[in-house]
């Protein structure tokens, strides 16, 4: 089984692994070997679903039923709070095991379990291995690497609980399980969509104003050029020779008119006299 490539510098097993051989001395108990293991079985669940939802149940069975599962409620044990930040809360997943009843032997929910199990395995042997190492789990490349896992396994459970999802609403059956596999799938995938990393130039970006999208919805073009202009004009005004700019002065007006102007507009003819 292929290795998940490394879409960051650090975030792949080799890297956890280095990371521990820095900081953490060699037990007795467990090791790199042990990690490996634990993270081939996870791989192997990870590399499984196909991004075609229509073939997606055939394709899971196919491979649960190869795989040494033991299905167990989602909080028989709790994932190391490392994990817990990246993945879905333990009562979204309990609620839909709860509710699915005889439907739990659904090969997308058994992917769920087995997923979410061999996670939250992979995680307690890193953990007893780091033996309390406050510099390993403080280490850019551990806390990658856990990132990275979170968020394919989050990635997962949401495909398998949509597609499960379907299944149940072509028979407008278990209305209380498609709630719950309902609020599952969108939890994931907020949370995953949450864990992504902001691309460069999004809305959200602050720019170099401070006033977000502002300045970067402008072509570069027309900011070097109008800037161009402003230096321009102020390098002029400053040189020894350049003219003091004038002030714009109200025209000259002659004192008859402007006494015939008032008269006008007091309502006052030419007829004094009378």
């Amino acid at each position: 089984m292929s290795m998940p490539q490394e879409t960051l510098p650090g975030e792949g097993i080799q890297g956890l692994l280095q990371a521990l051989d820095e900081h953490v001395e060699p037990g007795l108990d467990v090791g790199p070997s042990d990690i490996m293991v634990a993270f081939r079985a996870l791989d192997q669940l990870l590399q499984a679903p196909p991004a075609n939802q229509e073939i997606f149940r055939e394709v899971v069975a196919d491979v649960m039923s190869k795989v040494n599962f033991s299905p167990s409620p989602p909080d028989a044990v709790p994932l190391i709070p490392e994990l817990q930040k990246f993945t879905p809360p333990t009562a979204a997943l309990r609620q839909v095991h709860h509710q699915l009843g005889p439907l739990q032997n659904a090969p997308q929910w058994q992917l769920v379990q087995a997923t979410h199990g061999a996670m939250r395995d992979l995680g307690a042997i890193i953990s007893r291995a780091a033996r309390g190492s406050k510099e390993f789990w403080a280490d850019a490349r551990v806390q990658g690497f856990i990132r990275t896992i979170g968020q394919r396994v989050t990635g997962v459970i949401a495909r398998a609980s949509s597609s499960l999802y379907a299944d149940l609403a072509k028979s407008a059956g278990q209305v209380r399980a498609q709630h719950a596999l309902k609020n599952l799938e969108r939890t994931s995938r907020t949370l995953r969509n949450r864990d992504q990393p902001p691309s460069p130039g999004s809305p959200s970006t602050p720019t170099a104003t401070g006033r977000s999208g502002e300045a970067a919805s402008q072509p570069a073009e027309a900011r070097t050029t109008g800037q161009g202009d402003r230096q321009a004009a102020a390098a002029k005004l400053r040189s020894p020779g350049a003219p003091p700019p004038t002030a714009r002065v109200p025209a000259k007006q002659e004192p008859g008119n402007r006494t015939k102007k008032i008269r006008r507009k007091r309502g006052l003819g030419h007829g004094r006299g009378r």
